[in-house]
């Protein structure tokens, strides 16, 4: 009796690991977009969706497409790196650099109103002076980085270049 309960628990849980196919693609901005149903896919991007995994279908579900099976693909591989890496390490610097430019923007309209309301007679508090006085000597700093990730950013878009990443990936 143990045995034939031993023998369902197992093929209860080889049964329920059974998964539906994950659908991805890649939109205009190069983000990764996945899903488990195809109907969520915009219709501009159907035709390029790929399959990530595939299963069975879940019996019971109308209008629901079969998923493709299709041998799992290597990704590209451009360098010594795939695609996915060239398009994260990418899209981090950008946002690296966006990031510095709003800092470097919020501190330095801080400081403007600071230096406008000294000028008119206004009290700051000693908290606002100190954030005041570490804003102005972040101020260098903040360029400095920028300018670096910049540099970076290029040279990893000339060498997805050298490499032959896609344009679209490559953010040009």
């Amino acid at each position: 009796m143990r045995t034939l309960a031993f023998v369902f628990i197992i093929l209860s849980f080889l049964a329920s690991s059974v998964s539906a196919a994950l659908y991805y693609w890649i939109d205009e901005k190069g983000v990764i977009h996945i899903t488990d149903v195809r109907e969520k896919i915009p219709p501009g991007y159907r035709d390029k969706a790929k399959v990530m995994e595939s299963g069975e279908e879940k019996p019971g579900e109308p209008g629901v497409e079969p998923p493709v099976t299709q041998p799992k693909e290597k990704e590209e591989v451009y360098g010594d790196h795939p695609l996915s890496w060239w398009l994260s390490n990418l899209r981090r610097k950008e946002k690296e650099i966006e990031n510095g430019d709003k800092e470097l923007e919020e501190k330095s309209r801080y400081i403007e109103v600071f230096e406008k309301g000294r000028r008119i007679g206004q009290i700051y508090t000693d908290e606002e002076a100190a954030a005041y006085i570490k804003y102005k000597a972040d101020i260098p700093d903040i360029g400095k980085r920028i300018k670096n990730l910049k540099e970076e950013l290029a040279d990893l878009r000339r060498k997805a270049t050298y490499y032959g990443v896609p344009k679209e990936i490559r953010g040009e």
